[in-house]
């Protein structure tokens, strides 16, 4: 996809206001843990207006608070964590333009730029082998060939899926930035009005991935969140669901490729086990959809994740 082109999807998508300005803070006090002589090369694209579309080579990780007046809180609140395959995040359409959704709505909404993959590692460990059409139940393979172009961004959703973490080690590093982002929000929770025990996480394609891997490997159980809501992100590892997992909203399309069949058995495992878990397949579109306006079923999306919280008791 042309950048051009995406520019001109992405800003459609998102209406015609202006983000708010937020203040982006260091999500870590002193050195970032696991960095290791990183070198800050962060990007970022931007629309005709100045707002941050997409954002490359992090490896500072920051998390932008968007805090809803008192007398309209909650007490819930969704760490957003953007999709990009790893490569790149979608800063806009699955972060901020969601984060000011849910703070108008009553939801306090953290928008938390995590570390990405620096593109350094051996070309072999870095694309996904092509699979076959309806390969669904195949173990993910090693990735080979050169990384998608990160102007494709809703492309590369699926680079994530053929990533064991083992493949992956920023995986072990986003991991920790989920778990600080969590640690991050119930300091500030008295100031924000938010209740400690009303905090989820809210992912998109690799970002769903991310806290999915976060939630399965997380021996901590002062990080882990009261709920786990996963947008067309699939589970990238053999599932291991812990006694104490949170409930699960998946929400996908049925036709992304290979990663329909990845949320639903995210979503039968979780039954499987005994935990609350609530899926929504839509059957128009294609891909992702964050939050553009496509005039189709998914367009509610929202609407819908916001009233399984309610009925939760988020």
């Amino acid at each position: 996809m042309r950048k051009g082109l995406l520019l001109i999807m992405l800003v459609l998508g998102f209406g015609s206001g202006r983000l708010s300005a937020q203040n982006q803070v260091p999500l870590f006090d002193g050195p970032v843990p696991g960095n290791k002589g990183t070198v800050n090369l962060e990007s970022a694209m931007t629309s005709p207006q100045g707002d941050t579309l997409i954002l490359r080579g992090v490896s500072v990780p920051t998390i932008t608070a968007y805090i809803p007046p008192k007398e309209k809180a909650t007490g819930a609140a969704v760490i957003i964590l953007p999709g990009g395959g790893l490569q790149l995040l979608s800063w806009a359409s699955e972060g901020g333009v969601v984060a000011e959704w849910f703070r108008d709505h009553g939801v306090a909404a953290f928008v938390l730029k995590y570390r990405l993959h620096d593109g350094s590692a051996p070309a072999e460990q870095q694309r996904p082998q092509q699979r076959p059409q309806g390969g669904q139940g195949q173990a993910p393979r090693a990735a080979t060939g050169p990384i998608p172009s990160g102007l494709e961004v809703y492309q590369v959703e699926e680079y994530i899926q053929s990533l064991r973490p083992e493949h992956s080690p920023i995986m072990a590093l986003e991991q920790l930035d989920a778990e600080q982002a969590v640690r991050y929000v119930k300091a500030h929770a008295k100031e924000w009005s938010i209740d400690p025990a009303k905090i989820g996480y809210l992912g998109f394609s690799a970002g769903g991935c991310i806290a999915i891997y976060a939630v399965m490997r997380n021996a901590d159980p002062s990080v882990m969140p009261a709920f786990l809501a996963t947008m067309y992100g699939p589970p990238v590892t053999v599932m291991t669901v812990p006694e104490n997992a949170p409930k699960l909203f998946v929400a996908t399309r049925a036709d992304h490729q290979n990663v329909a069949p990845g949320c639903l058995s995210l979503y039968l495992e979780w039954q499987k086990h005994g935990i609350p878990a609530e899926i929504h397949i839509y059957g128009n579109g294609k891909g992702g959809f964050g939050s553009a306006v496509n005039h189709t079923t998914s367009d509610d999306w929202k609407d819908s994740l916001l009233h399984w919280m309610q009925v939760e008791g988020f």
